[in-house]
């Protein structure tokens, strides 16, 4: 009986020390940044559209009133006076009004502009270093553009 007890025993740790640990999302979320991106119609403010298509430009080591002053251009770029920022990273709105964009630096804080595919409108917001490094999680961001 005790033989049979401890070739149980001996069993039950082969088959828990098995090399397909469990995935740690708190590691697998760092540096992860969530875009939902919708638009609404007039007449219909309370049906979201999947904005497809939409841009998000990303931009390390600002804030977003680093851009105080500045005027957006196509494709990502900010100007003002002879200044001119370009995109460090750049990511485009998927069908489902979706994107996961893993950051290519998390150890700097980061700003970035959304820039709609219907309406042609921007949005900026910033993200700091303990946020991009994941230390809150997987940064989520959803955006709604309005006529």
């Amino acid at each position: 009986m005790k033989r049979l007890l401890f070739l149980f025993a001996i069993i039950a740790f082969t088959l828990s020390c098995s090399e397909k640990d469990p995935v740690n999302n708190e590691e697998n979320e760092k540096g992860i940044l969530e875009v939902n991106c919708f638009f609404t119609k007039e007449g219909n403010p309370n049906m979201l559209i999947p904005d497809a298509q939409s841009k998000v430009f990303i931009y390390f080591g600002y804030w977003s009133a680093d851009f105080s002053g500045f005027s957006y251009l196509e494709e990502g770029k900010i100007i003002k006076r002879d200044s001119i920022v370009v995109p460090d990273q750049y990511a485009v709105i998927g069908e489902d009004g979706k994107v996961s964009i893993q950051l290519e630096q998390i150890d700097k804080r980061f700003a970035f502009v959304i820039e709609s595919n219907y309406y042609k409108k921007t949005v900026l917001s910033c993200y700091s270093e303990s946020q991009a490094q994941g230390k809150m999680g997987k940064m989520i961001c959803t955006v709604t553009f309005n006529p």
